[in-house]
């Protein structure tokens, strides 16, 4: 199942994006969910919703391209595509790590590109999987220096700092990000 979000606060757009991604991405199991504004998307995600993707239209109340950079920070490994009608965003965009940039009246022929980059970017970004709290988290293989167990509680050390989780280093490091790690002791 591939999570991807669209956020647009035109609903005729949202909608059509919706259709669109249901033709093009129907190989992929996609979950799709709506968001009328960044600030609905944000509340999603500190509620702990992770999209693997995020189609983002640029002119909305709130800047897409300032959503794009809080994506970026709280969930790295998220594929941000971004959609608009204006053609003079082109070059704003690269001020946040996307993927693709689409102008809303070329969707149709352009979707299928930038999924396959964003499925791209995602088979070369191995992230780490965590729960603090009641918040799911990601970081990325590349950041972390290590993990140890103290207590009842795994830490992870970043390159920016520590992040604590409940779950045990073994089950955090499932699948494709544990191959970058060797167990070097108990702890």
């Amino acid at each position: 199942m591939l999570s991807i979000a669209i956020c647009d606060d035109e609903a005729l757009h949202r909608q059509n994006t919706m259709n669109v991604l249901l033709r093009h991405a129907a190989a992929y199991d996609p979950a799709l969910r709506e968001f009328a504004s960044p600030a609905a998307l944000l509340v999603a995600m500190e509620e702990g919703y992770v999209p693997q993707i995020a189609f983002l239209d640029i002119q909305m109340e709130e800047s897409g391209i300032a959503l794009a950079q809080t994506i970026n920070r709280r969930c790295p490994s998220c594929a941000v595509i971004f959609l608009t009608s204006y053609l003079n965003f082109a070059t704003e965009v690269y001020e946040a790590k996307h993927v693709y940039f689409i102008l809303k009246e070329q969707l149709e022929e352009r979707v299928d590109a930038a999924l396959a980059r964003a499925l791209q970017q995602m088979r070369d970004e191995k992230v780490l999987v965590y729960r603090s709290g009641s918040s799911l988290g990601t970081i990325p293989a590349r950041e972390i220096l290590y993990l140890e167990r103290v207590l009842r509680q795994t830490r992870i050390m970043t390159m920016k700092g520590e992040v604590w989780s409940k779950e045990e280093p073994a089950k955090l490091l499932q699948g494709a990000v544990g191959e970058r790690f060797v167990r070097c002791h108990q702890s």
